[in-house]
């Protein structure tokens, strides 16, 4: 297996909300990933984990959304309406 040092070069994390007291965030973050020379890394696999409100008789949940990086090195998940309280990359 290649061995690469990547680093997390940019996250951009927007929150969105609509109007209204049922409405619950939506968000977008788009990750880089770079390699020690400062170059993209291409098909590296990405994973963005965020956690939701548990559902009764839980005391914590969540969900993942995972892909590979395009050829810029780049990554962008989102989610709409989920109600997520927390986002780790």
């Amino acid at each position: 297996m290649k061995r690469l040092i990547c680093y997390l070069l940019f996250v951009t994390l927007t929150v969105g909300s609509a109007c209204g007291q049922d409405a619950k965030p939506s968000w977008r973050a788009t990750l880089k990933v770079i390699d020690e020379a400062g170059e993209p890394v291409a098909g590296a696999t990405v994973v963005v984990s965020y956690y939701v409100h548990p559902p009764p008789g839980q005391s914590e949940a969540g969900d993942m959304i995972q892909g590979m990086t395009d050829v810029t090195g780049t990554f962008t998940a989102s989610q709409t309406n989920t109600g997520s309280i927390g986002l780790s990359f």
